[in-house]
């Protein structure tokens, strides 16, 4: 005979009894009366010693009966919404990768200092569009004036002093007029030199991107410091800073889009060219550059933009796409 609670099977009782012996109906009703007493025994006994997760088990089991009951409309409806997320987890879709972008030129010329000096007029700002040859700034040059009209006095005395000697046939003192000569033409020549290197001008046809130095005017200078910035107007480069955690994903070749701050209302086309193989850190955490050409390109552009980029690195599944940086944050907290 079998032992029940609440529908389930706990136990089973047996009873051994001769051939020609049977129970009699007072007998019967003892041992229904005993089985029940012995259920609720053994019931308890098993919870008792039962688990705590298979008490969780027994008891999710329990309402799940109640919710997938004939009569439990609520039940039926959440089961089918787990199911059909369940399944929308495992839907393939294609993967865009997210990273900050830069755009920068492709092509830059710096304009330096070419000797100390102090800063004169400053011809343009950043963004303004240069041709090459145009002027971009003056050094000042009063200096270097007074030192030429010096040294172009000095020459024409030197010429009259050359031929006050060869008149009077006195070869000495013309060889010593004629060096003298020759010695600050050298000179007026080299100051020449100078005055032309303090006008400043565009290497190339571009745009300023450098910082604005027309409020340093008078400022001293040193040979080789850096005054200018001019970079081409055509040609872009993407510079897109990836996570070093979906690096792994990114392959020269692929495709992607950009949109820019400045440009909300745009999207220009972009293709990988160059992977960065090595990290720099932005805010705390490390980024791998990744350099992309843009396939479309904007009069509007302009070198130093931001925004953001997407790359197409593949299909991947919904639920990948959804908790994968949960999962690789919870793999290096557990490891």
């Amino acid at each position: 005979m079998l032992l029940r609670k609440g529908g389930a099977i706990i136990g089973a009782l047996t009873i051994e009894l001769d051939k020609q012996q049977a129970l009699d109906n007072a007998q019967r009703v003892f041992v229904q009366q005993s089985l029940q007493f012995a259920s609720a025994i053994l019931a308890l006994q098993q919870q008792a010693s039962a688990s705590v997760w298979r008490g969780v088990k027994q008891r999710l089991a329990q309402r799940l009966s109640r919710w997938l009951g004939e009569d439990s409309w609520r039940g039926k409806l959440i089961a089918a919404a787990l199911l059909v997320f369940v399944v929308v987890l495992f839907v393939p879709v294609e993967y865009r990768l997210s990273a900050d972008a830069s755009l920068q030129t492709t092509e830059k010329h710096w304009v330096v200092a070419p000797q100390d000096g102090y800063l004169g007029k400053v011809l343009v700002r950043p963004g303004d569009a240069v041709t090459k040859g145009a002027p971009l700034a003056q050094l000042n040059d009063e200096d270097l004036r007074l030192e030429r009209r010096k040294l172009a006095s000095q020459v024409q005395q030197y010429r009259q002093a050359y031929d006050t000697a060869l008149a009077n046939s006195l070869r000495v003192e013309a060889a010593i007029a004629s060096a003298q000569m020759e010695q600050a033409s050298i000179q007026l020549r080299l100051i020449d030199q100078q005055l032309e290197r303090t006008q400043l001008v565009a290497p190339m046809d571009g745009i300023i991107v450098s910082d604005d130095i027309s409020q340093t005017q008078g400022a001293p200078v040193k040979q080789g410091d850096l005054l200018f910035e001019v970079a081409a107007a055509t040609g872009f480069l993407v510079q897109l800073f990836v996570d070093e955690r979906d690096i792994a994903a990114v392959q020269v070749g692929q495709e992607g889009e950009v949109k820019l701050t400045s440009l909300p209302n745009e999207l220009f086309t972009l293709r990988v060219k160059t992977i960065t193989p090595i990290s720099e850190v932005r805010e705390g955490r490390n980024y791998f550059r990744v350099d992309a050409a843009l396939v479309t390109e904007s009069a509007a552009l302009r070198p130093g933009m931001s925004g953001s980029g997407k790359l197409q690195v593949g299909r991947r599944a919904l639920g990948w796409i959804w908790f994968h940086e949960l999962w690789y944050w919870l793999r290096l907290s557990v490891w």
